[in-house]
């Protein structure tokens, strides 16, 4: 068997079951006292550990809260549904959000914890927010020469680092007396209304910060792609101040840019 295509398959038997280990075993050479399932079992641990070990780095609140055991065992059944396809372990886990969501309607153990999945988002976008691209300057001189008639095709860029959240549960105290460790007191209320945040970089430095429903709707529009003329025709803009906003969006840095779009036929 070619050279590569013995790395791709013990790359395979790592990262996921397969039904040609005993095929691949015969390629592998006994080493003094170890056999060769048992050097392929070393192997695994191992990647097992790292991946696990990369989880409970971007997830502590959820750790935290389901315990090591518990929580090893979503990893390790996330990482056979979800294998990783990207080299840097910096950008691994991206869906466990949505793994944790399909986990929770099958077992029965996890029905008291429905903000679960909301948790385990705030946590990925947390991580993703330090990770993400530099963003540009805006272009203020380049945004005064655009023509009115241009504004139906003018769409407002987010910042690499922004993302956009709601939620009904108390995430963000849960989030807080979970992140590093795990405060005493672990009785949260329901908010009165539905929580409306965003999380950016700021100074490399990940922030979350509280919005009000105006805020968020406007930004949410944005965030869909709506152009300039759209947005000033939603229904909620009359509500609120939009310039200010859109001023205060673009000095916080969530808004960096906009672009033109074509038009087509």
């Amino acid at each position: 068997m070619p050279l590569a295509n013995i790395e791709k398959t013990f790359m395979d038997n790592l990262l996921k079951s397969s039904v040609k280990e005993s095929e691949f075993l015969t390629q592998l050479l006994p080493l003094s006292s170890l056999t060769k399932e048992k050097q392929l079992s070393i192997y695994k641990s191992n990647v097992n550990g790292a991946y696990q070990k990369v989880l409970g780095q971007v997830y502590p609140a959820c750790l935290n809260i389901l315990g090591e055991d518990y929580f090893n065992q979503l990893c390790r059944a996330y990482r056979f549904k979800y294998p990783s396809t990207d080299s840097d372990l910096n950008n691994y886990g991206e869906y466990f959000t949505v793994f944790v969501k399909e986990q929770s309607d099958l077992h029965d153990e996890l029905n008291d914890f429905e903000y679960l999945a909301e948790l385990a988002l705030l946590e990925w976008h947390w991580h993703a927010s330090f990770y993400a691209d530099n963003d540009s300057s805006f272009a203020f001189e380049k945004l005064a020469k655009v023509e009115p008639s241009e504004q139906n095709i003018l769409i407002f860029i987010l910042s690499n680092s922004f993302s956009l959240h709601s939620s009904i549960y108390p995430v963000l105290d849960i989030w807080k007396a979970n992140k590093s460790s795990v405060e005493g007191n672990q009785e949260f209320s329901m908010p009165e209304a539905e929580t409306y945040f965003c999380i950016s970089r700021v100074e490399f430095t990940p922030k979350i910060t509280l919005l009000n429903n105006y805020q968020y709707e406007l930004l949410k529009s944005i965030s869909n792609g709506l152009s300039l003329t759209q947005l000033t025709e939603r229904d909620f803009i009359a509500a609120g101040d939009f310039q200010n906003e859109l001023t205060r969006f673009i000095q916080n840095g969530w808004v960096t840019g906009f672009s033109l779009l074509e038009l087509r036929d």
